[in-house]
């Protein structure tokens, strides 16, 4: 039996299994595929943080929370290290809304991780995925 969830969600798949007592059950297993990755990093790229430059700090993180802790709470429970590649990739469209929308930020790449950095040290509370991601310099 095979089910499919449309908010992102993993393939499920119900399978046979054997307990150690000699009893079978069902289990129900998350398939989780590579495009669902890529669907995630899509809709992020789609919301163009770093082309909001009008909206500050704080409303940037009441719009992305949210998502992002459903994203947390869904797939972190099953492969939680293919999910922090994904949050990583907030945190780069955060790094380049930063250098668009302050001035000192725009001649330091490394100035604007630091600015970073410090924000989520200050507020640990403000970003769900925090705990999650540690800030690096992103790929290029």
């Amino acid at each position: 039996m095979l089910q499919c969830c449309d908010n992102l969600g993993p393939t499920s798949t119900h399978k046979d299994a054997t307990l150690h007592e000699g009893a079978s059950t069902q289990l129900q297993l998350a398939n989780f595929k590579v495009f669902r990755i890529k669907e995630i990093r899509h809709k992020i790229k789609r919301w163009r943080l770093h082309l909001r430059s009008d909206m500050e700090l704080e409303e940037l993180v009441t719009f992305v929370n949210p998502i992002v802790r459903g994203w947390i709470n869904y797939y972190g429970r099953f492969y939680p290290s293919r999910l922090v590649r994904s949050l990583r990739q907030v945190d780069e469209y955060l790094i380049r809304w930063a250098r668009q929308k302050y001035k000192r930020p725009r001649t330091s790449l490394r100035r604007t991780l630091r600015w970073l950095r410090g924000v989520k040290r200050h507020s640990p509370i403000l970003f769900a995925y925090s705990s999650w991601t540690h800030t690096a310099l992103p790929a290029r």
